[in-house]
């Protein structure tokens, strides 16, 4: 089992590296968290149109900065954008995270780097229909997911010539929430937590389960900390399933979280 921990993104490896293998944190007795020395190394071979986008963002930065402080252009979130659509500029951060965008899905949120996958007809025990899964699994001792699938019919709000729900929008996702819990409950599970709370503005529940199995690990079981909620025709499971009880990749993945217009027509979920 993997053992050594990277202080900065988390990842495990099963002897002490020289180097995060994600992040490239100095790890060993005398390193100083922040000390990213191994990945600045490796990137130095890289330097090619990286190197021609960092000049480019530099000009670009510092005619934004001018703009702004003779009135000709707003600050805030410009230069954030702008950045982002400069070809060949890496948006990865130093904790070997960046960002993961879904049009279909219709959000962001910050998630791991290395083997990240996205599966599609994948079944999820919140809607009857299949939906899509995002994962990055870290060492087999930490998975982080994202998964979205369109809701059953009676999860909906009624709508105008449509059948639909008749209860709350807090009422239906602790509903959807139920049929969640209740699938690992039929695995051996035990649910530790459920609290009720929102994202995005809209109404969510916060699990979290203990003895969890998963076919792809045998013999392992897991802790699972998971958002559930549900947004116009679609329902999100947002969480980690590790080895550890407390697992620190779930904070920073519901705090990058948000949703975004979807590349198909959607409809709001009443609160």
């Amino acid at each position: 089992m993997a053992k050594y921990r990277c202080p900065v993104c988390g990842a495990t490896h099963k002897q002490l590296p020289e180097h995060c293998r994600l992040c490239g944190q100095k790890m060993g007795e005398d390193a100083v968290v922040g000390d990213f020395s191994g990945s600045r190394h490796v990137n130095e071979k890289k330097k090619g149109v990286a190197g021609i986008a960092v000049a480019v963002l530099i000009g670009v930065l510092v005619l934004v900065l001018v703009l702004v402080l003779i009135g000709l252009a707003p600050g805030g979130k410009q230069v954030d954008s702008v950045a982002r659509n400069i070809p060949g500029l890496p948006t990865q951060g130093d904790d070997g995270w960046s960002e993961l965008s879904s049009p279909e899905g219709g959000f962001t949120a910050r998630f791991p780097g290395g083997m990240r996958e996205q599966q599609s007809g994948v079944a999820l025990p919140v809607a009857t229909a299949t939906g899509t899964e995002y994962t990055a699994n870290l060492s087999d001792d930490t998975i982080v997911f994202v998964a979205y699938a369109p809701l059953d019919e009676a999860d909906r709000a009624p709508t105008a010539g449509q059948t639909g729900s008749t209860l709350s929008g807090k009422a239906r996702v602790r509903q959807i929430a139920d049929r969640y819990a209740a699938a690992y409950e039929a695995q051996g599970a035990k649910v530790d937590k459920r609290d009720e709370t929102g994202v995005g503005g809209y109404p969510a529940l916060y699990v979290e389960l203990r003895n969890v199995k998963d076919p792809a690990f045998p013999g392992k079981t897991f802790y699972v900390r998971a958002l559930i909620v549900a947004r116009g025709d679609t329902v999100y499971v947002i969480g980690t399933k590790s080895i550890y009880k407390d697992a620190e990749q779930f904070d920073k993945l519901a705090g990058s979280f948000a949703f975004t217009e979807k590349s198909s027509a959607d409809t709001s979920i009443a609160p």
